[in-house]
């Protein structure tokens, strides 16, 4: 606590000078301690009515006017008073006699006492001036506007980003002072003031220790103590942590954590028993602070945090991402919704919906059954009202996107008063709650409708089934009944149990599946597509004949380049059921078995013919998108994206769509501006993934491997460590990349995508041995339907490095194997001098694709026309920069230009070949070389610094590359020419 003698300013004091007035302060506050040891111990406690013998008016020590009361404290009561010697108001504590400092020694007082005295913080009230008087001994603070967190916490819990930046606030003061060695060891709502300009000041700090009186020798409050404290050992700095965490635990909540009561003339805390510590509930705060709160009530010290600084640093970054972000995201998104509405309705005219009466929100049903096959009733009631034409449903992945929208707390079921704030958010009139009860042998469905505005009931139907097959058509029955009730003239329904299936076991675990795809980041890592296919296998196998399960596995397996073959299977399971399902169902499944067989047109007008009739259905919207950008049309599909996104601003799959699309399409505004959106939107896995590729291609490398750091950190799972071994590995932090793709690999160690990732991080440091051997460890664990893949992967590999004629025996390997697939190894041969070979395996390239033309580029270079190859590249980048399975024409156009002598085309190609978001093992090889042409180029061009920093940085790649590594011996050479 600074010594503050008012003086306003003058010359600085030295430093002897400041060591001087610090001895002062510690020797009149060891005094003070000396005569408060002394004085008897009160009989009274000061909250049962200890008074000192002063009152307003009153003037002590000839100086400090009191004006009123402001409050009392746990060693003293607290006048407002006017310092008339400097003319300042301050505040004036009249300390309660008796404190415990008789047994300490008069060494162990001054080291306390000095302590003390040398905190200085913002954060911490200063301490002014301190004395003794007739009336007994005092201490002179700054005076504080505002008021304590205790008589705030009496108004109710705080909104995260509330209670995040006062804990930030404190944590600062308990690591300041902890590092000069003090504890507060009385840390609890009454000593945090809350300033009338914001700031957050602890009081009393490290007097509580000094003036501790009853109880543990170590003071404190009960409800605030360590369970350390309870067993009355001193304590430390996990002490004030633990109170921290108690701080933290009521601000959000609302109670304390670990209630305290009176045994016999004993209290005792619930902190002092077995067991661990409580969990903030889920609605409360993101998954990271109650993470950290946990932490720090945990009751052993060493299991809580050890530092204060790392806590701090905890609660800054998760500050970071909620300080000023709540209300500019909610007020942006909201306005961005109506925007996006506005300009949707403009560009979307044709897919105008129809007036319709009534718009229809469906909770979840209350499974009173204790049955898990029950669980899925509200999505066979939603997909029988579908079938009307005056009522509009509301689908369930509409109600969970204003679940992330509204921030209401995270859950799985639309249910209770979430339902109907979700319904009145969505503008349904009616609001469908039902429940299934057991009643005997039989089942009861009930069904309650509700006006979400005036929370009042409209009407109510029940239905029973004898047995649990009868179920079905009891929700037949109460479906119809809605639509009776509803004025809607559509006729009767056909029936779920021939519409859908038979199985209500089945259909409970198509459900899963379908809550599986409309919440991909529920299982922590959103990409992992495969978790969701379990589902619908599931239900295929309690009903073969379910065909909208067939469909879903049809596009799970078929997104995830699974064996042609099982795609087909379940494609034309799906098929055979189609004349059963519903006319919108229907067509999706006709649509997307059109797409697998190659015909896109076809699949493209049968979702545009589902648009008309249902302008916002996610589903048909995000494939029509899905169908265009797969087809590498680009500026087609963004609409289609944008409109998903419009109407589902939460889907996850649709923004990574978009993102390289406008990426690939060099729409930098765009892309910038879809960027800034979802950084403001609420955080999930899905846009963080999407912010760290765009940061990339974007150029803005740091900013990507900042936001990857942060997602890992929020604990978002194997994905989030892909983007940021992604973001690193186009960095240049390969060693890094390396590990953290280690890391992933032993999360998942069948995924091929990582092992790639891994060699592609070793091969670009130069130890391609190690590289390949994490390429055959995966071959020999890899579906065996493509016995090609490795040999193709093992030759694109090695394309930079090896001699032409290896690259050739594996891509002759891959050839025999699958021609088709092996077709696009004919780039690499090409671009190595080996035309002979690269012929052989150019006839099987689609005419046209970027694949044929990259081949034509490479042909033309090497047969001399490195003109003819520069125009090519050029065409082929401008049309796709991000071609899959060859090396981006960004690359090969360095390789050309640096061949032609053009320095600053080859400086251009490889800043453009820099921004691409890494994919395939090609990498390997194309980013150590990219890095040495750019070091040439800027050696030729004059620029000797940045050639060294270029070829300092491939050395330092290089470093431990395997021997006789060719790009390797150029690089130092290329490093002794240039100098150190």
């Amino acid at each position: 606590m600074a010594e503050d003698r008012g003086d306003g300013g003058g010359a600085p004091t030295s430093s002897a000078q400041e060591d001087e007035d610090l001895r002062d302060v510690s020797a009149e506050l060891s005094r003070l301690l000396a005569q408060l040891a002394r004085t008897p111990e009160a009989e009274v406690d000061v909250a049962a009515g200890w008074t000192p013998a002063l009152k307003p008016g009153d003037v002590v020590a000839g100086r400090f006017e009191l004006r009123r009361e402001l409050g009392r404290g746990g060693f003293g009561v607290v006048y407002e008073a006017l310092d008339r010697e400097l003319g300042r108001e301050v505040a004036f504590k009249a300390v309660l006699p008796g404190r415990r400092v008789a047994s300490r020694d008069a060494d162990w007082v001054q080291r306390e006492a000095k302590a003390v005295a040398c905190l200085n913080h913002p954060n911490i009230v200063t301490l002014h001036d301190l004395g003794a008087a007739p009336s007994g001994p005092y201490l002179i603070f700054e005076l504080l506007r505002g008021e304590t967190l205790a008589k705030r916490m009496r108004r109710g819990p705080f909104a995260p980003r509330e209670a995040i930046a006062l804990a930030t606030q404190v944590a600062r003061v308990l690591d300041h002072a902890h590092r000069a060695g003090v504890v507060h060891r009385d840390l609890k709502p009454g000593n945090v003031f809350l300033c009338e300009g914001g700031r957050v000041k602890v009081l009393d700090f490290g007097l509580a220790h000094l003036f501790g009186r009853g109880g543990p020798v170590s003071g404190g409050t009960p409800a605030y103590m360590a369970p350390e404290q309870w067993r009355s050992e001193p304590g430390d700095e996990r002490s004030d942590l633990f109170s921290l965490g108690v701080l933290l635990h009521r601000m959000l909540a609302g109670g304390v954590p670990y209630p305290v009561s009176r045994d016999g003339s004993r209290e005792r805390s619930a902190a002092e028993q077995p067991g661990p510590p409580p969990e903030l509930p889920k609605g409360v705060a993101p998954e990271r602070v109650r993470r950290l709160v946990r932490r720090l009530l945990e009751k052993d010290p060493a299991r809580r945090p050890q530092r204060a600084a790392d806590v701090l640093a905890e609660l800054e970054r998760v500050q970071r991402r909620l300080d000023g972000k709540t209300a500019r995201a909610r007020a942006a998104w909201a306005g961005g919704l109506l925007a996006l509405a506005f300009a949707g309705a403009l560009a979307w005219e044709a897919f105008a919906p129809p007036s319709v009466p009534f718009v229809v929100a469906v909770a979840d049903f209350d499974n009173g059954t204790g049955e898990r096959d029950m669980d899925g009733l509200s999505g066979l009631l939603t997909t029988s009202l579908e079938q009307s034409r005056q009522l509009q449903i509301l689908p369930r992945w509409r109600l969970l996107s204003l679940v992330r929208e509204l921030k209401l707390p995270d859950s799985s079921r639309i249910e209770g008063d979430v339902a109907r704030s979700l319904a009145r958010a969505a503008g349904a009139k009616v609001l469908l709650r039902g429940a299934a009860r057991r009643v005997g042998d039989a089942y009861a469905i009930e069904l309650e409708a509700v006006d979400p505005v005036a929370d009042r009931g409209m009407f109510s139907l029940v239905e029973r089934a004898p047995m649990k097959a009868g179920v079905f058509g009891a929700l037949d029955r109460i479906a119809d009944g809605v639509r009776r009730k509803l004025h809607d003239a559509t006729e009767e329904g056909r029936p779920l149990d021939r519409t859908v299936t038979a199985s209500i076991e089945a259909y409970r675990a198509y459900w899963a599946g379908v809550d599986c795809l409309e919440r991909p980041s529920a299982g922590g890592s959103w990409i992992s597509a495969g978790r969701c296919a379990v589902h619908f296998q599931e239900a295929l196998a309690r009903d073969p004949g379910f065909a909208l399960a067939s469909y879903q596995l049809a596009f799970l397996l078929y997104t995830e380049d699974r064996p042609r073959e099982d795609v087909d299977a379940n494609v034309q399971a799906a098929l055979r059921g189609v004349d059963r399902m519903p006319a919108r169902e229907a067509a999706l499944v006709r649509a997307w078995a059109a797409h697998v067989a190659g015909r896109d047109d076809e699949a493209l007008e049968t979702y545009r013919s589902v648009l008309r009739d249902f302008p916002d259905d996610r589903q048909a919207l995000y494939l029509a998108g899905h169908v265009l950008f797969v087809a590498r049309r680009w500026a087609e599909a963004v609409p289609y994206l944008e409109k998903t996104l419009q109407v589902d601003p939460g889907a996850e799959w649709p923004l990574d769509d978009l993102v390289t699309a406008l990426a690939v399409l060099r729409r930098r505004d765009e892309l910038t501006s879809l960027v800034d959106r979802s950084e403001r939107a609420p955080p999930a896995p899905a846009r963080s993934h999407a912010v760290v590729r765009a940061r990339v291609w974007l150029g803005d490398t740091a900013g990507a491997v900042a936001a990857a750091r942060e997602a890992v950190e929020q604990g978002w799972g194997p994905a989030a460590e892909l983007d940021l071994a992604g973001a690193l590995f186009v960095t240049g932090e390969l060693a890094e990349a390396e590990a953290v793709l280690e890391s992933v690999r032993a999360q998942q160690p069948t995924d091929g995508g990582t092992a790639y990732a891994l060699a592609r991080a070793m091969g670009a440091q130069g130890r391609i041995a190690d590289g390949l051997d994490v390429i055959d460890r995966q071959a020999r664990i890899a579906d065996q339907s493509y016995e090609w893949v490795p040999h193709y992967v093992r030759a694109m590999y090695v394309a930079g490095s090896a001699e032409p004629k290896e690259v050739w025996r594996e891509a002759a390997s891959a050839h025999a194997l699958d021609p088709s697939g092996a077709s696009e190894l004919a780039v690499v041969l090409a671009m190595r001098g080996d035309l002979e070979h690269a012929a052989k395996l150019a006839g099987d390239l689609a005419p046209g694709s970027a694949a044929a033309e990259e081949l034509a580029a490479m042909v033309a270079w090497r047969t001399g026309d490195a003109e003819e190859a520069a125009a090519r590249l050029a065409a082929v980048e401008a049309h796709d920069p991000w071609p899959p399975g060859v090396p981006p024409p960004a690359y090969l156009l360095a390789e050309v230009s640096a061949g032609m002598q053009d320095w600053r085309g080859t400086l251009a190609a490889v800043e453009r070949f820099r921004a691409l978001w890494p994919r395939g093992v090609s990498g390997a090889w194309t980013l150590p070389r990219a890095s040495y042409l750019a070091a040439l180029a800027h050696e030729r061009l004059g620029d000797a610094d940045a050639a060294r920093g270029e070829a300092r940085r491939l050395a330092g790649w290089l470093r431990h590359a395997d021997r006789g590594h060719r790009l390797a011996e150029d690089a130092r050479t290329l490093r002794k020419r240039l100098g150190p």
